[in-house]
């Protein structure tokens, strides 16, 4: 899984989508799909966003006693979400 920024980031938000196999057609349905996946799963919570047309995902970082260990576990959680929601979509097309 392949993730692209949409925005620069000079703040604590960051905007960006999940990039869909080629297969899978509208990328904006694709994200919002996923961002529910992704949630659902409790480790993280991330709300909608958009930017350039294309629709993405915000990641929010707030808390001054985030550390590594915490960007470590959404990066993980957004690619082990992003492995199986893509063989759970493959597998219904």
């Amino acid at each position: 899984p392949a993730f692209e920024l949409l925005a620069p980031t000079t703040l604590n938000v960051v905007c960006f989508r999940a990039i869909p196999p080629a297969d899978r057609g509208d990328g904006d349905a694709w994200n919002r799909d996923f961002l529910k996946a992704l949630n659902e799963t409790g480790d993280v919570f991330m709300t909608p966003g958009a930017y350039g047309g294309k629709t993405g995902i915000r990641a929010a970082f707030s808390n001054w006693m985030t550390v590594q260990e915490d960007l470590d576990r959404v990066t993980k959680a957004m690619h082990t979400t992003a492995q199986t929601f893509s063989a759970r979509r493959q597998e219904t097309e």
